[in-house]
């Protein structure tokens, strides 16, 4: 099965982590990092299932009807976003956000003028067709990644034949999750170059003291989530020390 994770609210809560801003540079560092989580035990709702491999869709960005160049440009644009993270996250950009709309339902409403623009992955604009509604993108904001799991039931997996087993035991897990992390991140490359051949879209870049601008208003977001949950761990810093490990196994 692929599993949505923010579509499955209750469920899998640790992995909203990854939900946080200026967390993760791309799919496959952000996917291994997932998986560390899975190996150690980190990561309820799995006592009954399997992971064969995770993906981390992100990190996303904000693509919008109009000029994307400071944090200034934010202030009042309505964006779909998609759960409580993200909608944290636009409001303290000053944007309004704007939920219940699904993906594919995007590019609709930005079109009808119901919404400004939405935060995606660049890897995405055009898979939802949100790159023919929207002409205006910045990917400098690293505002978050979403969890897309693909689990098996293990008592499904316990009665397939022992060639069946083999081979999901040598194809699944690592191995897995980073061909999908690199197949997501060339995705996105490819998307990036061609929003850069024209078509009347414009990616802006924001320097440094702006980036840092937009960090300082989302930090209390992460701050939120650097302490120790219930079972007594300090699963931000877990994830950063896999997101580390994940840099140097490159």
């Amino acid at each position: 099965a692929e599993v949505v994770v923010a579509y499955s609210p209750g469920r899998f809560p640790e992995l909203s982590i990854f939900e946080l801003p200026f967390l993760v540079r791309n799919n496959v560092e952000a996917g291994l990092a997932a998986w560390k989580l899975y190996e150690k035990g980190l990561l309820s709702d799995f006592d009954d299932l399997m992971l064969v491999g995770i993906i981390i869709s992100g990190p996303y960005g904000v693509s919008a009807t109009k000029p994307i160049t400071s944090v200034s440009d934010l202030s009042g644009l309505r964006l779909r976003a998609a759960g409580p993270i993200q909608n944290e996250i636009v409001s303290r950009l000053g944007a309004v956000p704007v939920g219940n709309i699904p993906a594919p339902g995007i590019a609709p409403n930005i079109s009808r003028g119901v919404i400004d623009g939405a935060l995606m992955s660049a890897s995405n604009v055009y898979t939802f067709r949100i790159a023919d509604a929207a002409q205006h993108h910045n990917f400098d904001l690293k505002l978050g990644s979403v969890a897309v799991i693909f689990p098996m039931r293990r008592d499904t997996y316990e009665k397939l034949p022992a060639k069946a087993k083999a081979a999901f035991d040598k194809y699944s897990g690592e191995w897995l999750t980073r061909i999908l992390g690199e197949g997501l991140d060339g995705q996105r490359d490819g998307a990036v170059k061609k929003l850069r051949s024209g078509g009347g879209h414009t990616i802006h870049k924001w320097d440094q003291a702006t980036v840092a601008k937009a960090r300082e208003l989302l930090a209390p977001i992460v701050a939120k989530h650097d302490k120790a949950n219930a079972k007594g761990v300090n699963l931000y810093r877990e994830v950063l020390a896999a997101i580390k490990a994940a840099r140097g196994a490159k």
